[in-house]
């Protein structure tokens, strides 16, 4: 039924993943491109009414992704990171829902699933939001750095905790890549484990999206899943035993939990800000993770379309979040 709702939208989202991912958004082997995108994405956004905000981070000596990353070994060390926000706000009812993604790539990557496909997706939620006419308070934010250690996110995160209550963030990385194939999912038994409600089978198909919450999240999760189910999405929650805050013994005792934190969400966990984040899982599911082939033409962006809506929609119900517990 709301499939039609969802056609309305593919044609924009098309647009902005194919301005977004026609070259790698990384700041220091292509800044031309990275710097394209933030101007794209901030005139997007200013012009629909939200108040648009640049915000400059510099990182120095930290380990992260290589910019030309091999199976072997990932990772590189970084001496010296600049990279740039945008943090759009709307909106003056507190406590305010925060919504994240990062627009930066890793170094070869055109990055359209990873994540153009969460950058489009957010600027389409925004204009809904604008329409809507709510007065909750809502931040967008689109980071950088996140390949490298999300430091934009972390640095997000410490200045909105400083400075407004927040009732909960929600990280959208990867949300555009769909296999329909028996056993095209990876699905690792300790995360199989985590899985709330039905589990899935030994060799399932990568056509959902998995929504990772904790205990302070989980009706946030559940509600987000429940507007998915609206529009024919398919979702798969995962809840984190974790309680929010710093990792404490219990994560390094079960150090596979640390894979529920490789993306923007975790940034606000640490903080204790209840966080969500919804992903298509990207490495366990799409052989073009990181790569060049990760472009447009391999995304469902009707999927990602209702994606957006089922975020709009938790964006713009007055009961929908009730703040922190």
């Amino acid at each position: 039924m709301r499939r039609t709702e969802c056609g309305d939208l593919t044609a924009a989202l098309a647009d902005h993943i194919g301005f977004l991912a026609s070259a790698p958004r990384n700041g220091r082997t292509n800044p031309h491109h990275h710097q394209r995108c933030l101007s794209y994405v901030a005139q997007q956004l200013t012009s629909i009414g939200w108040a648009v905000e640049r915000q400059e981070l510099h990182v120095r000596n930290t380990l992260g992704i290589a910019d030309n990353p091999n199976p072997v070994w990932p990772l590189g060390w970084h001496h010296n990171l600049t990279g740039t926000k945008i943090v759009a706000t709307w909106g003056t009812s507190a406590p305010a829902l925060v919504l994240i993604a990062h627009h930066d790539t890793v170094g070869r990557s055109p990055g359209a699933d990873d994540n153009a496909s969460s950058v489009a997706a957010l600027l389409e939620v925004a204009k809904i939001i604008a329409r809507s006419g709510t007065s909750r308070r809502i931040i967008l934010g689109i980071v950088d750095l996140e390949e490298t250690g999300h430091q934009g996110s972390r640095n997000l995160a410490a200045r909105l905790a400083n400075t407004e209550p927040i009732a909960a963030a929600i990280a959208f990385d990867a949300i555009g890549y769909y296999t329909t194939g028996p056993g095209s999912q990876q699905l690792p038994g300790l995360l199989r484990g985590l899985v709330i409600g039905a589990k899935p089978g030994r060799r399932p198909a990568g056509d959902f999206l998995a929504v990772v919450s904790r205990g302070s999240s989980a009706d946030i999760a559940a509600a987000w899943c429940g507007n998915a189910e609206r529009y024919q999405l398919g979702t798969l929650q995962v809840r984190d035993p974790r309680n929010d805050g710093r990792r404490g013994m219990g994560t390094f005792a079960r150090p596979w939990l640390l894979d529920l934190d490789r993306s923007d969400h975790a940034s606000f966990q640490r903080l204790g800000i209840p966080a969500v984040l919804v992903t298509d899982t990207a490495n366990l599911r799409s052989r073009h993770y990181h790569r060049p082939t990760d472009t447009p033409d391999t995304l469902d962006v009707e999927r990602i379309a209702a994606a957006a809506l089922a975020t709009a929609d938790l964006a713009t119900q007055p009961q929908s979040l009730t703040g922190r517990p």
